[in-house]
């Protein structure tokens, strides 16, 4: 059976056409994947999907240089999706959601052989040291180290984040008092973080105060 034979049967058996909504195709461009959209479009039920999220056989007359058609030609992508002609194009890659971007106040470096005092850092090194941490939608990720995964179990402890690299190259914890009663609070800034850093057998930690970002 030809694909437009196939088409044709899925049209007949299809017995609940999409159904247009008012208003719908100034907003189609934003719909979701899975969201087929109406038949407003002027080419709808033409046998043609002209929706170009979809690729693959589309038709020998749909649509390929305009995206007004997007979410308007529901129907007819419908039957060719069903049939095998088209799928859905890959969805667009969602960028990782910062969790904390922070700059460091000061650091201490110490090893076998060395153990330096407490260093306040200026601008420039605080910068060179800014530590960053994102939710890619999967994992926690070091992105100031590499963009190593970071292991956040349990989440939340208390009023404290802990965030672990598992590979033994340290690990971050974040102290957010925000929530708590006046009373209760510890002295400093309402949000304070610390950062170890195991670099062979020396570790770097910094810390710092008042983060640019911070969303747990």
């Amino acid at each position: 059976m030809s694909g437009r034979n196939v088409v044709g049967l899925l049209a007949v058996l299809l017995l609940v056409p999409a159904v247009p909504v008012e208003g719908q195709g100034d907003t189609a461009g934003q719909l979701p994947i899975g969201d087929f959209g109406d038949d407003s479009s002027p080419y709808a039920n033409d046998g043609d999907c002209d929706d170009t999220r979809f690729s693959g056989d589309r038709g020998s007359s749909a649509w390929t240089a305009s995206d007004e058609h997007v979410g308007r030609d529901a129907t007819d992508c419908r039957i060719r999706l069903i049939a095998g002609l088209i799928s859905w194009r890959e969805a667009p890659a969602i960028a990782p959601r910062v969790v904390l971007d922070a700059l460091p106040d000061s650091r201490v470096i110490a090893s076998a052989v060395e153990l330096r005092e407490r260093e306040v850092l200026t601008l420039a090194t605080r910068e060179q040291n800014r530590v960053t941490i994102v939710w890619d939608g999967e994992n926690y990720r070091w992105a100031s180290r590499e963009n190593r995964v970071l292991i956040s179990n349990p989440p939340r402890s208390g009023i404290f984040h802990v965030f672990v690299d598992p590979t033994g190259g340290g690990w971050i914890k974040v102290l957010d008092q925000r929530e708590l009663p006046d009373l209760l609070r510890l002295d400093g800034p309402d949000v304070q973080f610390y950062e170890s850093v195991s670099d062979g057998l020396t570790v770097l930690t910094y810390w710092g105060s008042s983060p640019r970002r911070w969303v747990p």
